[in-house]
């Protein structure tokens, strides 16, 4: 499977729910829930950190060095993707531009985004030398 593939797949998704959000269209359920307990901050979390996930997949976990950290590319590129989004609902009579959203995507960008790097670690680094698989 290449590896763009999820990412070529999850983002029409999230376009379609950002769309459908923008003009009213998501399950009256959906609102009714969301004004009683601030679920879409869970939405958001999951959504954009699976985005994050997607993109770093897709780019092959490549970091970009920001000043001593380094960050994997395709989160930072979600970053900026999605605070672009949350601001221009300033402008959307349908929408409200929410500090809180904007703190659950970029955890979600941020935690999730990088699950690929607690994996990394646990898989032998290429200088070391292969174990053979012992089969009973």
């Amino acid at each position: 499977m290449p590896r763009w593939l999820p990412f070529a797949l999850f983002f029409p998704f999230l376009g379609c729910i950002i769309y459908l959000a923008n003009i009213r269209g998501l399950p009256l359920w959906f609102y009714r829930i969301e004004a009683a307990y601030e679920i879409d901050k869970v939405g958001h979390f999951f959504l954009m950190g699976t985005l994050a996930w997607c993109a770093n997949h897709a780019l092959g976990w490549k970091k970009l060095p920001l000043g001593p950290l380094s960050f994997f590319a395709g989160s930072v590129g979600v970053l900026i993707l999605v605070s672009l989004e949350e601001f221009s609902q300033y402008w959307i009579p349908t929408r409200t531009c929410e500090w809180k959203d904007l703190l659950a995507d970029v955890l979600g960008i941020f935690l999730i985004g990088r699950l690929r790097f607690s994996q990394q670690r646990s898989e032998p680094q290429a200088s070391e030398p292969q174990r053979p698989e012992i089969s009973a």
